[in-house]
């Protein structure tokens, strides 16, 4: 494990991440503590957190001062390790060791393009390490844990969103949470951002693309040019983040 230290608030955060994780940390981390990316989830004094995706716990962190309960998940074992460690002092976190997808069951981890930990169920070509992990329905989940009510859920689950938002299982629980931040990414199989409002409003939301001055994303185009051997790629940049709240009846 190696060492990071951020400031905010005033207070000195120290955490620890595995070897691999580093340049996604450089920009993860300023998102959550410069630019406030999950802003509007800090809403409420003791609300239920539920963090779907926790990563190395700085988002649950971000929000514990807001919470009664966090409930921070994340599939990857290096990665995992990390999330207990930095959360050891923060008594209202709870943590657990899944991926939250449409069905419970067994699945496969990969790593993305550019890095070696396992963090994502939808592997490429690129995709060099893996690992088989349990996989939960966010319904089972909810119900073998007693959670009636969500106030907030922070999501970022490197493209299964595509797969818990459209599924009967999140339909099932969608009216016991209140509010949803998070991100939204472009699938390799077809889901793109600009389509998570239609999804989540059969589900009972009405979802807002974040805009923010400087994107934090960039959808890519590569094409190959068999015959010359050329390689050309270009570029869009396009702000990742939504936010849903749960339309009043």
């Amino acid at each position: 494990m190696k060492d990071g230290k951020v400031t905010f608030e005033g207070k000195k955060i120290k955490y620890v991440y595995p070897e691999g994780l580093e340049e996604e940390l450089k920009t993860q981390i300023p998102e959550i503590f410069q630019a406030e990316y999950y802003k509007l989830g800090r809403r409420n004094k003791d609300a239920v957190y539920l963090d779907i995706g926790a990563n190395i716990g700085m988002a649950s962190i971000y929000f514990y001062p807001y919470a009664k309960q966090i409930y921070a998940i994340e599939p990857s074992s290096k990665i995992y390790e990390a999330l207990v460690a930095n959360t050891k002092n923060y008594p209202k976190i709870k943590t657990f060791k899944y991926a939250i997808a449409h069905k419970s069951g067994k699945d496969y981890l990969y790593s993305n393009d550019v890095g070696t930990v396992p963090q994502t169920l939808f592997g490429n070509k690129t995709s060099v390490y893996s690992e088989m992990i349990e996989v939960k329905s966010i319904e089972d989940f909810m119900n073998e844990n007693n959670i009636n009510h969500i106030d907030v859920m922070k999501i970022d689950v490197e493209e299964s969103e595509y797969i818990i938002f459209p599924s009967q299982a999140f339909l099932n629980i969608a009216d016991r949470i209140d509010f949803i931040i998070g991100e939204s990414h472009v699938q390799k199989d077809g889901g793109f951002p600009e389509i998570i409002p239609a999804i989540l409003k059969e589900a009972g939301f009405e979802t807002k693309l974040l805009e923010f001055k400087v994107s934090n994303y960039i959808k890519k185009f590569v094409f190959s040019d068999e015959d010359t051997g050329q390689r050309k790629e270009w570029t869009l940049p396009y702000n990742s983040l939504f936010v849903a709240e749960r339309i009043k009846k």
